[in-house]
């Protein structure tokens, strides 16, 4: 598995979900926002129908599955 971190630049929860991922040296990649592309970032919020940042997803082989925010990461590694 593999995880995916869209972020915002000035977001302390986004620091805290990547910090989190390293600190448990899982595999994951991210793409940070900055005020420039806040149109982009919030495109993608909509098609994920998730309203805040980090945006973090979970990759396997078959799918990709929103977990959520940082706090959703932090109960679904609990559950792993």
């Amino acid at each position: 598995m593999k995880y995916f971190v869209f972020s915002r630049n000035d977001c302390p929860y986004c620091d805290d979900a990547i910090k989190l991922l390293k600190d448990k040296n899982l595999n994951f990649d991210s793409v940070v926002f900055y005020e420039e592309h806040k149109s982009i970032l919030s495109e993608i919020k909509k098609c994920y129908e998730w309203p805040t940042v980090p945006i973090v997803l979970s990759i396997t082989d078959k799918e990709t599955s929103l977990i959520g925010g940082y706090t959703d990461l932090v109960e679904h590694l609990k559950n792993e």
